[in-house]
Formats: structure tokens, sequence, C-alpha cells
């Protein structure tokens, strides 16, 4: 049994399209920068079949996979600091706008 372990970065699908959120605005905006910006599909599955069959350990598909790797591995700090740091902000930013927007 081989195990393929799959890393994809953001792929170019509508999966945000039929999103419901308190921000439909937001929402909309980070679907089309997935549309514009996210791997193609096609290629993301012909990059994982040719993985599983050369039996690959884990795969990267997109450049945003390959740069989160890429700070992974030789600045270990970085994403945990920048995350640390964006959450708090878009925790804050989520609260405030269901609160404005009633339950």
């Amino acid at each position: 049994v081989g195990v393929t372990m799959v890393l994809p970065g953001v792929i170019s699908t509508p999966f945000l399209t039929a999103a419901r959120s308190y921000d439909a605005e937001h929402v909309s905006w980070l679907g089309e920068l997935m549309k514009k910006y996210g791997a193609n599909p096609d290629l993301v599955a012909r990059r994982i079949l040719r993985a599983t069959r050369r039996n690959r350990g884990h795969i990267r598909v997109g450049i945003d996979s390959h740069l989160t790797g890429w700070i992974q591995r030789f600045l270990p700090g970085v994403l945990p600091w920048f995350l640390g740091r964006a959450y708090p902000m878009l925790a804050s930013s989520e609260s405030r706008g269901s609160k404005a927007k009633g339950p």
C-alpha cells in the first residue's frame, strides 16, 4: 500500500461561490482570487496521479504550496509568527461583523 500526502495550494475552483458567510462581499472577493490565481484543477489532478503512480511520499501543487513549504523549511519561525499576528485581526473583524449583522 502506497500513501501520498497531497499538499495542494489554492485550486481554481468555484468552491467559494456557493459558500455562505456573514460577509458575502469578502467571500466573493476571495472566490475571485481563487479562480484567478489558483492552480488549474486538471493540472492538480495530473500531478497527483503522477505522484501516486511513482509512489511519492508527498507532493506540493501550486506556487503558494511551494512558497509555504519553502518558508517552513528555511524560515521556520516566520509562518507561525505571521499567522499568530494575523489571526487576532481576523477574529476581531469577524466578531465585529457578526455583532453588526445580528444573530
